[in-house]
């Protein structure tokens, strides 16, 4: 079963609290446990090269997702997207192209 949460601002909270799922937290990470999650994401900087150091997004989700039981998570990141033009355009032809290449592989 594949489910899309729309992610922004709070999403972790609707997928990580208690109120989230029927009968609490428990039940939640024993449901989640072994779920491959994907998250895609967009992003002003190139954090795979020199800034990696300060990639706090990816750390901060899996930290968050592992707290309800779900570690198998793979990363697509469109970056740098705020150079614009045709480095823009490629980073994103880039992303959707992994993106094909992980859901063939799920």
């Amino acid at each position: 079963m594949v489910s899309r949460i729309p992610f922004g601002k709070g999403a972790e909270d609707r997928t990580t609290l208690p109120s989230a799922v029927p009968t609490g937290l428990k039940a939640a990470v024993l449901s989640l446990r072994d779920k491959k999650m994907l998250i895609i994401t967009s992003r002003g900087g190139d954090y795979a090269t020199t800034m990696r150091g300060a990639d706090f997004q990816e750390p901060y989700l899996r930290s968050v997702f592992a707290f309800v039981g779900i570690t198998d998570i793979t990363f697509i990141h469109a970056q740098p997207i705020d150079m614009g033009g045709p480095i823009q355009e490629q980073k994103i032809i880039e992303a959707r192209q992994e993106a094909e290449k992980v859901a063939n592989r799920w």
